[in-house]
């Protein structure tokens, strides 16, 4: 009777830890899967939002590249960085050239003083805006009426001069 009770308690003790085990193994399982369900999740979250910041880019790359201003970035000492079409197209730049010129290759002798002027109000304000002078590939003299805002890099550091001018030539000569 003795070894049949030590017996019997031996087959409990064994049901009681494979329920126990099979409890931790169900309870391993669940957690694995919500796991897994949260990482498929973060990751369809990330390709959205990805897929949101493609859009969004290519819709203001396009209204970038298609309005007839002149749009443009160039870094603190006036050496263009990008420009959109339409400053391309006037000023002669090909879409394939590496460099771009800088403000002072682009204005008359006579006004060059004027862009030292603007890089240092614009530095000093964060801001301007006014009328430049500029010589366009095929030698022809515009008006230019601008408005510049001085950019700042992640750390606060001013990192470049985002801007657009629009052609007024017709405008001021009539």
């Amino acid at each position: 009777r003795y070894r049949l009770e030590q017996f019997l308690f031996s087959v409990n003790l064994l049901f009681i830890l494979t329920l126990v085990i099979t409890a931790i193994m169900v309870f391993l399982f669940i957690r694995q899967h919500v796991l897994i369900r949260r990482e498929f999740e973060t990751q369809a979250e990330l390709m959205h939002t990805r897929q949101l910041r493609r859009e969004s880019e290519e819709k203001y790359r396009n209204i970038f590249e298609s309005v007839s201003d002149f749009l443009f970035f160039h870094d603190l000492e006036g050496n263009f960085i990008e420009t959109n079409f339409a400053f391309k197209k006037e000023y002669g730049i090909d879409e394939e050239q590496l460099t771009y010129p800088n403000l002072r290759d682009m204005v008359p002798e006579r006004y060059k003083s004027q862009v030292d002027d603007y890089l240092e109000r614009i530095k000093k304000n964060g801001k301007d805006e006014g009328l430049l002078n500029v010589v366009t590939k095929d030698g022809s003299e515009l008006i230019i009426e601008y408005r510049n805002l001085l950019i700042y890099d992640s750390t606060g550091k001013p990192a470049g001069i985002q801007g657009s001018g629009r052609d007024i030539t017709e405008r001021i000569r009539a």
